[in-house]
Order: C-alpha cells, then sequence, then structure tokens
C-alpha cells in the first residue's frame, strides 16, 4: 500500500473515532441534562390525591400492599384500566413513603432508566440487522436522543410522580420487553430467561396508559412480524412473549373505569375518534416534517439514511422480512393517537402521550431511514457511492440550517440556561421548604401564594395549589401534612 492509502486510511480512521466521540459526548450531554432538571422535582398535584384516595400514610408495608390493590381494583372499576401503574404509583408513592429525598430518588432513576433502556433496545435492534460499527451505531442513537429531547422538554415525564408511574416508568418497561424479546431470538440465546424478562416487563408495561399499551403491542407485533417472516414460521415463545402482553392489554382495555371515563368526555363516537386520530397524526406529521421552523426532524431522518448507506455491506438482516416490519412499523403511531383520541373525546394530546407519539414516530422512521440508506448504496455503482455520500452529507447539513431550529431552540441550551439563573434550583429549595414546615401547622387553616398551575416554570413541572381550600388539590396537600385547610391567594 502507497503512502497516500495509508494516509487516507488514517484520515477515515480519525473521523470515525471523531463521530464517535462526538456522538458520545451528544448523548451524555442531552441525556445529562434531563436527568439533572429531574434531580429538582417536586410534588405536583395528582401526587397528593393519589395518594389520598388510596389512604397509604402511616401503613405498615403490608397494609401499604393491600391498600395500594385495592385502590388500583378501584381505578379499574370507575376510571380507566391501568392495573399496573395504580398500583405502582401508590405503593412507592413518595409523598407518604419517604418524602422529598425519596422523590430525588425515584424521579433521577426515572428518567436514567428511559435512556439506559432506549439505548439498549437500539444497541439490540441494530445488532440484529447488521454488523454494524460503533461509531455508526452512536450516531443512530445520538440521533434517537436528539429527537426525544430537544423538541420538548415533556415535563409531566421527567418532573412529575403521577406521570412517572403512568407513563415514564411503563414506558421503560416496553423497551425492557422488546429488547428480551429480540435478544431472545437470538442465535445464541439458551434458557428461557430472556422470554420470562419479556413476558414480566411487558405485562406491567401494558398495565399503563393505553398510549403506552398500544405502543408496547404494536412494537412488539413489529418484532413478532419479522422473525416470523425470517424464520419461515411461528415461534412458540415469541406467541407466548406478545400473548402475554395482548392479553394484559385486553385486560386494560375492557376495563368498566375506561368506559366509565369515556362517558364523561362525551358520547362514543368512534367515526369522530379516528378522524381526530388522523388529524393529530397529521400535525404530528407536520410538527416533526413541516417548514415552520418547529423542529429539524427532516435533518435527523437524512441522518439515519445515511448512517443506512454507511453500513450497506454489513447487513445480515433478512430483507423480506425487515421490509415487511418496517413498513408495518410505519404505522405505529396511529396505536398510540387512537387510544388518547378516544379516551378524551378530543383532536389534540396532552404532552406525556406526545412523548409516546414521538417514540412511535422516531422508532418507526429511524428504522425506514436505515433501510432507505441501504436500498440507495446498493443501488448505485460502487465508483459513485462517495460522491452520493457527501451530496447526502450535504443535503442533511442545508435541511438543518434551512429549517431555523437553531441551537438556541434545543431545550438543552434554554434548560442550562435556566439551571445557570438558578430557576429550577431556587423553585425545588423554596418549594421543599415551604412544604416540610407544612407539618409544623397541623390542624391549622394555611394561606400560601404560589403558582395556579404546573406550567409557572418554562420546560419544568412546578409546584400549585388552586384557589379553593376546598378544591381536590389542596384537600390531599392539607391530608398529606395533617393540616385543616390550605388557601392559594395567588390571582394569577
Amino acid at each position: 500500500m502507497n503512502k497516500s492509502g495509508i494516509n487516507r486510511e488514517n484520515a477515515e480512521s480519525f473521523v470515525k473515532r471523531l463521530i464517535l466521540g462526538l456522538a458520545i459526548l451528544g448523548i451524555v450531554f442531552m441525556a445529562g441534562i434531563v436527568i439533572t432538571v429531574s434531580w429538582f422535582s417536586v410534588f405536583v398535584s395528582d401526587d397528593y390525591w393519589y395518594a389520598q384516595d388510596a389512604g397509604v400514610k402511616g401503613v405498615s408495608l403490608l397494609e401499604n400492599f393491600v391498600l395500594s390493590c385495592k385502590y388500583a381494583a378501584w381505578v379499574y372499576m370507575t376510571h380507566q384500566g391501568t392495573y399496573f401503574s395504580e398500583f405502582f404509583g401508590v405503593f412507592f408513592t413518595p409523598v407518604t413513603h419517604g418524602g422529598f429525598p425519596m422523590l430525588r430518588f425515584w424521579m433521577v432513576l426515572n428518567s436514567a432508566l428511559v435512556f439506559a433502556t432506549l439505548l439498549w433496545f437500539i444497541n439490540t435492534f441494530l445488532d440484529g440487522i447488521g454488523k454494524i460499527p460503533l461509531y455508526v451505531k452512536t450516531l443512530v442513537m445520538a440521533g434517537v436522543v436528539f429527537a426525544m429531547t430537544q423538541y420538548e422538554s415533556f415535563a409531566e415525564i421527567y418532573e412529575w410522580w403521577v406521570g412517572a408511574s403512568v407513563y415514564t416508568f411503563p414506558f421503560s418497561l416496553m423497551l425492557i420487553s422488546a429488547t428480551a424479546f429480540m435478544m431472545a431470538n437470538r442465535e445464541n440465546a439458551k434458557g428461557n430467561k430472556w422470554v420470562i424478562i419479556s413476558c414480566v416487563s411487558g405485562f406491567c408495561a401494558v398495565g399503563a396508559s393505553l398510549a403506552i399499551t398500544g405502543t408496547a403491542c404494536y412494537l412488539l407485533l413489529s418484532l413478532f412480524i419479522y422473525y416470523s417472516v425470517k424464520n419461515g414460521k411461528v415461534s412458540k415463545s415469541n406467541m407466548i412473549m406478545f400473548g402475554v402482553s395482548f392479553i394484559g392489554a385486553l385486560i386494560n382495555a375492557v376495563a368498566p373505569g375506561n368506559f366509565v371515563r369515556q362517558s364523561s368526555e362525551g358520547e362514543l363516537d368512534i367515526l369522530k375518534s379516528l378522524g381526530d386520530t388522523f388529524n393529530v397524526w397529521w400535525s404530528n406529521v407536520n410538527w416533526l416534517f413541516g417548514h415552520d421552523e418547529r423542529t429539524n426532524y427532516l435533518a435527523v431522518f437524512i441522518l439515519f439514511v445515511i448512517c443506512g448507506f454507511l453500513v450497506a455491506d454489513k447487513m445480515t438482516a433478512n430483507a423480506k422480512a425487515w421490509i415487511i416490519s418496517g413498513l408495518f412499523a410505519i404505522f405505529s403511531p396511529f396505536a398510540v393517537i387512537f387510544p388518547v383520541t378516544t379516551g378524551y373525546n378530543v383532536p389534540w394530546m396532552p404532552p406525556r402521550c406526545v412523548f409516546v407519539g414521538l417514540f412511535a414516530f422516531i422508532y418507526s422512521s429511524a428504522n425506514l431511514g436505515i433501510m432507505l440508506g441501504v436500498a440507495m448504496n446498493k443501488g448505485i455503482n460502487k465508483e459513485n457511492r462517495k460522491a452520493v455520500l457527501v451530496l447526502l452529507v450535504f443535503i442533511c447539513v442545508l435541511a438543518n440550517a434551512l429549517s431555523g431550529f437553531n441551537v438556541k431552540s434545543y431545550k438543552a441550551y434554554r434548560q442550562v440556561a435556566q439551571l445557570y439563573r438558578h430557576e429550577f434550583q431556587d423553585h425545588y429549595n423554596e418549594t421543599r421548604a415551604m412544604i416540610e414546615d407544612f407539618s409544623n401547622h397541623q390542624g391549622e387553616d394555611i394561606v400560601v401564594d404560589v403558582a395556579l398551575n404546573p406550567d409557572g416554570i418554562e420546560n419544568y413541572y412546578s409546584f400549585f395549589l388552586l384557589e379553593e381550600a376546598d378544591g381536590r388539590i389542596n384537600q390531599g396537600v392539607a391530608w398529606a401534612y395533617g393540616l385543616n385547610s390550605i388557601t392559594n391567594i395567588r390571582e394569577e
């Protein structure tokens, strides 16, 4: 090999190491900001009246278990079918079990678990479709983490105990179930360890918000289709893993409480719900790919295409199975949106549901982008591939520049600035001091001046109270700390 060849190899090796290093730093930074902000989580609204309704205060471990089971059963019959998350949420509630130190533990664990399971899922998926170099893996991971964190801060997901117990912890369990499903299908998989893990985590995951339930079942079904087509037969273990989660989803979906709650939102109209589902899907497509400067996801999508282009010769996935399951996965956002629009009877989704829907959009489109990149590489003459790669990189950079979504738009940038200004820290310290002082005023009527809504601070979920002492939230706070009543004098 001549000197120019050696220099070229050294340059390529340097570029790959640079990409790897930058991608890892990006992932650590983006995830780290979310975890840091979750460190300053405070108690918010539902945290109190969930615990009050369950009556889990000053009880033994066994009594706590029994009361949590009774509460989950009551919710199942009167409000919704979230059999796992309602139990989990009150059994471990920091309101009555550990206070602020335990809330901090749970919320940091919650946010860290999201990223740990997400990266594990991506790594296992990529291992299953090819012998992909580490620098490309981390590039895909960075693209997914970027899209999951920089367009919306999702305070309801990362800084709210009830939001975490109903959405985020089950979300992580869903990813564990799907990853274990893939691990169980590896050629060197032995025993039933991964099957058991997938079944247990999947059954718990689908016992949460129906947005999670629909996503989990659709994700597992996509994997089930892939391996069935790839192997030319239906695996018994795959049937068991998917079947357990599907049965759990049915238990959730047929809960009498779902119908009680839905009837309170208005008359059930499936045609209207289908129309609302399409409208929400289309609004999310415009949010991600539109030209109104809200996101730069088109550039991220092209990044996934580039990743597929780079590893086309390293792919080992069954092409037919990958294409069929990949096309099926494209419709996964509908499995998130339809239960929400039907349950709430509205043509929109709250941010906590948008988080789940965003994941469905990203994992399905990232998979599609990689497939397109592989197809482009294989359809182009070898001598033209470098030119096409350069063109793809140029288009990616141009799409990002034209999106208008710059660094100052990134949630990480905004949250770092807020951390620098001590917005989160000050609210946490002031709120904790105020709340912990409530115990010194048992039996008294307390008057406070706090926010009237949880969005008092941008990119954060704030402590808030209603004006009226007889409001459900105020009563929950009074119950938790033994107050006679608590009133908020804030007017706006």
